[in-house]
This record gives C-alpha cells, sequence and structure tokens, in this order.
C-alpha cells in the first residue's frame, strides 16, 4: 500500500499542476497557475520525503495537502455548482487522501 501511495503522490502532483496550467490556459486565471504550480511543488517534495524510509513525513505532507485540496474544491463546487474543475478536482482529491491515508497506516505498521 505504500508503494501504490508514493506513486499516487507523483499522480496527483501531476494533474494538480496541469490543473493550474489549464485554468491559466482556458482562463487566464494566474491564481490557478500559481497555485497548481505551488501545490504540485509541494506534493513533488512530499514524493521526495516519502522515497525513502520514515515514508510517514511525504505521506503525512501528502495526506494535508490532499486534504486542503479537498476542502478548497468542496467550497467552490457549492458556490459555483460547475463539474469542471470543482467537482473532479473534488474527487481526485478524495480518492487522493483515500489512498495518502491508507498507505500512511500502513508505513506505520512496518
Amino acid at each position: 500500500m505504500v508503494e501504490l501511495a508514493k506513486t499516487t503522490i507523483l499522480v496527483y502532483a501531476a494533474l494538480v499542476a496541469l490543473g493550474g496550467v489549464m485554468g491559466y490556459a482556458t482562463a487566464k486565471s494566474k491564481a490557478s497557475l500559481l497555485m497548481g504550480m505551488a501545490m504540485g511543488t509541494i506534493l513533488a517534495a512530499a514524493w521526495f520525503f516519502a522515497r525513502n524510509p520514515p515514508y510517514t513525513a511525504g505521506l503525512g505532507l501528502a495526506l494535508l495537502q490532499a486534504l486542503a485540496l479537498l476542502v478548497f474544491f468542496a467550497v467552490r463546487y457549492t458556490r459555483t455548482k460547475k463539474i469542471m474543475p470543482a467537482a473532479v478536482m473534488m474527487f481526485f482529491s478524495l480518492g487522493a487522501s483515500v489512498v495518502f491515508a491508507l498507505g500512511l497506516f500502513a508505513a506505520r505498521a512496518e
């Protein structure tokens, strides 16, 4: 489960960064670009910390990041009721949070 969680960090980081680029490309939103790149970079750092034991620091950072993005996009969805990008990113963040939490529990059990 730890290996799956570590791989998921990289995929989720790329998704978040790409989402920021897409937000800039479609809506000229500099905030989307800046935050997408910042959050993607933090997730990349979490992957770096999770590469070697103890995995808990990286997985914990990734979990906190995914939960923060989950809350952000849930609030955004309740305001806008738009599927793209708010609901899509909310569900990706929920899934990533679950994988990171399970990976964190597995890492602590090792």
